[in-house]
């Protein structure tokens, strides 16, 4: 390793880009000790890794194989660089791995600067970063030489002072200085002023978060009156914010529901019948508008308590990647067409009459979208068309039932960010190294339920990968039209080529055109294309976590990075 070079890079005024392209040509022909160094430096210098909440671990993925030479080389850039970044974060980690206090000091010291410095620049979501910082070392670190009161009226003074802007930041911040356990009092009257602004501003939302976190206190210490009133306002918070819900999606409707039974609850701690009475009247009419909004086939009860206490049982134990692992495969499985079609024929006879009905989708506007074709007589492609609705039913409701309560699951356990799951698209054959950053974003959206985002940053991306494993393949992906201009072909026509060219399992090809551009699949790639969505259609839908679901599973398939871990933790418990 190449020190100096390294320092000069690191402390450069450059963004993390440039430092990442400086770095990589600094490392490209060293050793794998020196790749290690390198991986961790990116890590450290990753802003995004930092949390905005106290009850998540700062721990980064390059601590879990680290060496004696990969430690000693980071405590020489940590102690000689004059990023205050990197060394407060990467103070922090040598602190936790070689538990000195004199890391932890310097640790403490390096975020108070960064927070002052943030806070004079009104960037609320780095000061958060950095006062979490500060308090998450400190309820580590035991010094008296930490002016804890002065920080402490700073990082009330900027909130109460940018309530507005900062929004549920503020509830972070309050977290995480109620964790340091001293001036409680005065963090009382910060996070009471605060509760009654959200409350007076009608941001309903905010306010329970931070009634939340008074209520507990309150019952910590076992004062009664208080813990009443503040349960009567978070009941009114919640009322409240079932009030102000949409109800004109369906989202909206469930939120209000939502809002409404939460509101129920804490009315009944107090066991006031009126408002309990007023609430419940709401319940049941928001009930009733979701019930009728919706399509439904009455069935018997399908019970899923039993897995989901197998998922729990599985988060508790299992490391970030098996979670990955058991997130993409474990759950359930991917439909296989031709099995599909043996249901179908089999099952047929038992329902001659409704099989041999056609069945047609309708979209919001009222055009019809799409024709099941009966099973009866049906041709080879009616059968595709088939199996794909058919598949596409089964995957909405198994993602529906288990991939978004396990995805919950990792998120109260793992830090899920860019920097925690760079690796799923580094050395990934699926994902073209010049879009790798778009990838990460979409697939980090994803697993933090911005569906929004995640569609949109991935669905282009995902055609041009496919674009290009056909390229790799010879296939031609474009045309000459009858001017001699060459055309792109749309995604459907390639996936056509690639199964014509008998190169891919029938089940990628199947796949492919369900989740992406088939008829009567997911056709995310148009919807998203031609802009058929609303954003509440792409954010608040299964059909968006299943698209995603599936996207994420192909990058595994195809991540070299991602199957090391795994068979390197399969090696370890063995």
């Amino acid at each position: 390793m190449s020190l100096d070079k390294t320092l000069a890079i690191i402390d450069n005024d450059g963004d993390r880009t440039e430092k990442r392209n400086e770095l990589s040509e600094l490392y490209a022909d060293t050793g794998s000790s020196d790749v290690n160094i390198y991986m961790a430096i990116l890590e450290q210098l990753d802003e995004n890794a930092l949390p905005t909440r106290i009850d998540r671990l700062y721990r980064l993925g390059w601590t879990n194989s680290a060496d004696e030479a990969t430690k000693e080389s980071m405590s020489l850039i940590a102690e000689r660089t004059e990023n205050v970044h990197f060394k407060a974060t990467c103070s922090e980690i040598l602190y936790l791995l070689l538990h000195s206090k004199d890391y932890g000091e310097t640790a403490l010291s390096s975020y108070l600067l960064l927070a002052k410095s943030a806070m004079n620049d009104s960037n609320h979501l780095m000061a958060t970063r950095y006062i979490v910082g500060v308090c998450r070392v400190y309820t580590k670190v035991n010094t008296v030489d930490f002016n804890f009161e002065s920080f402490l009226n700073e990082a009330l003074e900027y909130t109460n002072a940018n309530a507005r802007k900062m929004g549920f930041l503020s509830v972070n911040i309050i977290d995480a200085l109620f964790a340091c356990r001293q001036y409680r009092e005065c963090i009382i009257s910060a996070a009471e002023f605060l509760a009654s602004y959200y409350e007076k501003e009608e941001m309903y939302n905010i306010a329970i978060g931070i009634l939340n976190t008074l209520k507990n206190i309150y019952v910590k210490e076992k004062q009664k009156d208080l813990i009443t009133a503040t349960t009567k306002r978070l009941a009114l918070a919640y009322e409240h914010l079932g009030d102000q819900k949409d109800i004109s999606h369906i989202a909206r409707t469930s939120q209000a529901i939502d809002a409404y039974k939460s509101a129920r609850k804490e009315w009944s701690n107090l066991n006031s019948e009126d408002d309990l009475k007023r609430v419940m009247l709401k319940l049941e009419k928001r009930q009733k508008q979701f019930a009728e909004s919706m399509l439904t086939i009455r069935t018997k009860p399908i019970d899923i308590s039993e897995a989901v206490e197998q998922m729990k049982a599985h988060i508790e134990s299992a490391s970030f990647v098996e979670a990955i692992r058991f997130l993409a495969y474990g759950l359930f499985d991917l439909e296989n067409k031709g099995k599909i079609e043996e249901k179908l024929k089999r099952d047929s006879g038992n329902y001659s009459f409704l099989t041999s009905l056609t069945k047609g989708y309708i979209d919001k506007n009222g055009r019809t979208v799409g024709i099941v074709p009966s099973i009866q007589e049906a041709t080879g492609n009616d059968m595709e068309i088939i199996c794909r609705d058919y598949a596409r039913t089964n995957c909405t409701i198994n993602v529906d039932a288990f991939v978004q309560r396990y995805l919950h699951m990792m998120n109260q356990k793992f830090e899920l960010n860019e920097s925690t799951l760079r690796f799923i698209v580094d050395n990934n054959v699926f994902v073209p190294q010049d879009r790798q950053g778009a990838f990460l974003k979409g697939l980090v959206a994803g697993f933090n339920f911005d569906y929004l985002t995640s569609m949109s940053v991935l669905m282009p991306q995902v055609e041009n990968a496919i674009r290009e494993m056909a390229k790799t393949l010879d296939i031609l992906t474009d045309k000459f039209d009858n001017k001699g201009i060459q055309e792109y072909l749309s995604l459907g026509s390639i996936i056509d080529r690639l199964e014509d060219s008998e190169l891919l399992e029938e089940d990628l090809i199947f796949n492919l055109r369900l989740f992406y551009a088939g008829e009567l699949g997911y056709d995310m790639r148009n919807n998203v294309a031609h802009g058929l969505l609303s954003d509440d259609e792409l954010d608040c839908s299964i059909q968006s976590m299943a698209v995603w679901w599936y996207t994420l599973r192909l990058c595994c398939d195809y991540s070299s990075d991602f199957n090391k871990r795994l068979s390197e933790e399969k090696l370890g418990n063995t």
